[in-house]
Formats: C-alpha cells, sequence, structure tokens
C-alpha cells in the first residue's frame, strides 16, 4: 500500500488556530459598539425663557470605555426653547455638553434630544419644567374705548395680561376691577390669572347717563394699574315729549306761529340725537312743511311748518318716532287771531300837553282755549296830568271780529276798549275818579312787533291834554 502524505493533520490544525486569534477575525474579540446616555442636566426647573443652570451633557462609549472625538447633536422637540452649541464633540473623558438650553413658555412640556448615529440608546431625551417668574407687569389685552347704550354691559369683556420680567405669562395672580367713572358697576370684580396669565371682567356695566366711562384694572401691588375707557350713548326711545308749540291758534289756511317740536329720551333720561321723527297733520286738512325731521344733538326735532286748514275748528298734528307718539293741537279762526298779539310790550309814553313823560308796559296773553284775552298795563310817572296810571289785569273775550274789554278801572274810570280784526285800538274812559278829569280817548293799532297809541285827556276846565305811547315787544 502506499504511504499517505504528512501534510494533512496540519491542515486540520489550521482553522482551529484562526479561531483563537486576538487580533479579530471570524472568531475576534475587537469588534466596537457605541453606547449614549446622559450624563447631566434633565430633570431641571427654570424660568420660562432663561438657560437651565446645568447645561445638558451626555457621554459616549465604546465596548464601556469613554469614546473620544464622538459627533453629537442637541436639538429642541418641545416647549419652544433654543439650544446653543447644537453640534458638540466628546472629549477623551467621552462627554459632550450643549453650551445652554433656554426654555420656553411656562406650562408647556420641555423636550431636549441628543443624537449619536449608530450608537446604542440614541437619541435620549432631557426633560425640565419652565416656570414663570415674580409678576412684574400688567398690560392690556382687549376691551379698551368701547361703546355702548348707558346702562348696558360693554359688548367685548376687558382683559389684561400678567407677565414676569422674562415677559412669560404669570398664574395666579390677582386682579381687582374697580369702575372710576361714568357710574357703572362690575360683577365679579376680583379675578385670578389663568396659565396664560391673562385675567377677564365679569362683565362691565357702563352708567346710566352717557358720556366717558373708566373702568381700572389693578394687580400684584407694584406691577400697576391700567384704565380702559368707553363711551355711553343714548339707549332705545322711551319717551317722547312736547316741548313747544302746542295749544296754538291761527288764521285759516296760516301756519302757526310757533312751530311745533318734541324731546326724544330713552329710558334713563338721555336724549336721542340724530333720531328720525315725523310729523304728519291728522285733523282739520291742514298740511306741514319739513315733516321728516330728525333730533339735534339736544334731542329736539322741530317740523318746518304747520299750516292749518281751511276750516274753522280744531286741528291735530303727530309726530311720531318708532312707536312713541304726541299730538299737537290748534285751533284755525276766520277772522281775529290774537295769538301773535301775545308777549310783553315796552317803551315810553309822552304827554306833550304837560311836557311829562315816562314808561310803559303792555302784558298781553291768550288763552284759545277760552277765547279769551289778557291785559296788564303799568305806567310810571303822571300819565293823565292827575296821578300816576298803573291798572290792574283786564280781562276780555275775543270772536273772529276782534277782542272786547270793558270794567272799572282805579284810577282810569269806566273803560271801554276794543282791537279790531287788523289790530285797530280803540279805548274810551269815563266816570274817572279825578274830578278835574271829564274823560279820555285812545286810539291806535297793535302789531306783533309793536303797539302804539295816541291818546286825548279832557279837562273840566281848560283844554284838552294830548299825548301819545310807544311800546315794542
Amino acid at each position: 500500500m502506499p504511504t499517505l502524505p504528512r501534510v494533512r493533520p496540519i491542515l486540520l490544525l489550521l482553522p482551529l488556530l484562526a479561531c483563537s486569534s486576538p487580533n479579530g477575525g471570524p472568531g475576534g474579540s475587537n469588534t466596537e459598539t457605541l453606547a449614549l446616555a446622559i450624563f447631566a442636566g434633565s430633570g431641571q426647573t427654570a424660568v420660562g425663557h432663561t438657560a437651565v443652570a446645568i447645561a445638558p451633557a451626555v457621554k459616549v462609549t465604546a465596548n464601556g470605555t469613554p469614546k473620544a472625538g464622538v459627533a453629537v447633536t442637541f436639538s429642541v422637540t418641545k416647549g419652544g426653547g433654543i439650544v446653543l452649541g447644537a453640534n458638540a464633540t466628546t472629549g477623551s473623558d467621552g462627554i459632550a455638553r450643549a453650551f445652554a438650553w433656554t426654555l420656553g413658555d411656562p406650562g408647556a412640556d420641555q423636550e431636549l434630544r441628543a443624537t449619536v448615529t449608530g450608537a446604542q440608546g440614541s437619541p435620549v431625551t432631557f426633560s425640565a419644567m419652565a416656570t414663570s417668574g415674580p409678576a412684574a407687569s400688567l398690560t392690556m389685552v382687549t376691551g379698551d374705548n368701547q361703546t355702548q347704550a348707558a346702562g348696558q354691559a360693554a359688548p367685548i369683556k376687558p382683559v389684561v395680561a400678567v407677565r414676569d420680567a422674562g415677559d412669560n405669562p404669570v398664574a395666579g395672580a390677582a386682579v381687582t376691577w374697580n369702575v372710576t367713572g361714568g357710574g357703572g358697576n362690575v360683577l365679579m370684580p376680583d379675578a385670578v390669572t389663568g396659565t396664560d396669565g391673562t385675567a377677564t371682567v365679569g362683565n362691565w356695566v357702563f352708567g346710566q347717563m352717557t358720556g366717558m366711562q373708566t373702568l381700572d384694572a389693578t394687580a400684584c401691588g407694584g406691577c400697576g394699574t391700567v384704565t380702559f375707557h368707553g363711551t355711553a350713548t343714548a339707549g332705545p326711545a322711551s319717551s317722547l315729549e312736547k316741548v313747544a308749540g302746542d295749544f296754538q291758534s291761527a288764521m285759516v289756511a296760516t301756519a302757526v306761529p310757533i312751530a311745533p317740536s318734541v324731546l326724544l329720551k330713552d329710558l334713563y333720561g338721555n336724549v336721542i340725537p340724530d333720531a328720525a321723527v315725523a310729523f304728519a297733520v291728522a285733523q282739520g286738512g291742514g298740511s306741514v312743511a319739513g315733516g321728516s325731521a330728525t333730533t339735534g344733538s339736544d334731542g329736539v326735532a322741530t317740523v318746518g311748518d304747520w299750516t292749518l286748514g281751511a276750516t274753522p275748528g280744531q286741528n291735530t298734528l303727530t309726530a311720531t318716532a318708532g312707536a312713541l307718539s304726541v299730538t299737537f293741537t290748534a285751533t284755525g279762526f276766520s277772522g281775529f287771531d290774537p295769538t301773535p298779539f301775545a308777549g310783553t310790550y315796552t317803551g315810553t309814553w309822552t304827554n306833550t300837553t304837560f311836557a311829562s313823560t315816562g314808561s310803559g308796559t303792555a302784558v298781553v296773553t291768550v288763552n284759545s282755549g277760552n277765547q279769551t284775552a289778557t291785559v296788564t298795563a303799568s305806567a310810571t310817572g303822571n300819565v293823565l296830568g292827575g296821578g300816576p296810571a298803573s291798572p290792574p289785569t283786564q280781562n276780555g273775550g275775543y270772536t273772529n271780529s276782534g277782542a272786547q274789554f270793558s270794567g272799572v278801572v282805579s284810577p282810569m274810570g269806566t273803560i271801554s276798549a276794543s282791537i279790531q280784526a287788523d289790530g285797530t285800538i280803540t279805548a274810551v274812559g269815563s266816570n274817572v275818579p279825578n274830578a278835574s278829569i271829564t274823560g279820555w280817548t285812545a286810539n291806535g293799532t297793535i302789531t306783533p312787533t309793536t303797539l302804539t297809541l295816541s291818546f286825548t285827556v279832557t279837562f273840566t276846565a281848560g283844554p284838552p291834554a294830548v299825548g301819545t305811547i310807544t311800546l315794542t315787544k
């Protein structure tokens, strides 16, 4: 038999030698495994928008041994903060640090992530809590410069914000609301800020008078006070009142002397400007000019003209504002109308014969309801030449033809006077209680603006005395 070669045992030993090599290879132990772990800086608390006290740090090891020169990336993943030194490299101790981690808004979750590519445990996450610092400022958020009807709540509830020195919202801060102008009130005057640092008044009800309204919010002592402003306007119309122009009289088919006017107010008596008022004839067949009127800043609206109907008798005019209305009444006459003569006439008298003079006054009033006129006259000095003339009030009725006055008046004696429809005045006096005077007469005219008379006084002996009276309204 042939002899086997000796090389075979050697070949069988080669695989065994390879498996036990200390330098690696198929069965070696020099494969490097990186691992990442938090070293310092997690679980901290700091004021929002400020940096945590300990800069976040990680440690990288290779097979349990610190590994230098490994790139580490830091990034903020929650809370809105900022990291400085986001790209770091491990030192000889295997540690890499971010330069600083500034937290975001208080109340939000704060997280920072560190990442090493290919390392076990990567990424690792740092957590932190952001808090607010002491309250430092108080500012308005919304609700200033509002307008609302008097006695009603402002449409927007005023809101303030309390913040710390870093402009972070401060929760739990006490805020006090106080009305300082306008006479209104607040519901829930004491409030506390929420997590967003804001506080809202319960309700701000404006005062009952129109004009400026103010509301103060005060917080945290040194934070100060802010003032909200508002304007109260007149509310819905509640009353319509007659101001002028009722119970007049005028010639038929002519305008009454005083144009009717009305006053519009709200529930609290505030005048309402810029409101529409309609004037319309209700009875008598007359007409109006300027029937569509608007209240002025004083709440008053006036019709342009009210012309009575052509038939003598009662006329009515209605003023309407929304659901409110009032009615004016006037009487139309076909002849004499004394209304334009009503008023106070003042001036002087002169007795030419005796070269005497003085002042005089005549007050004319008219009651169209019972168709009477009243004249009250007075004078200073010696009108008749025999004593001062200060007759008391005289009353007389009037008709379409004019007004009539009669009676006994000291010291004028028995008086009979009339005013014709055209304004002509005729007056006669007899039985004068002065024995030297047998009587007197006066003739003249009255207009809506002037009263003029020429008078003659007769005596038991000697020539008569003559004079004039001129009065102006």
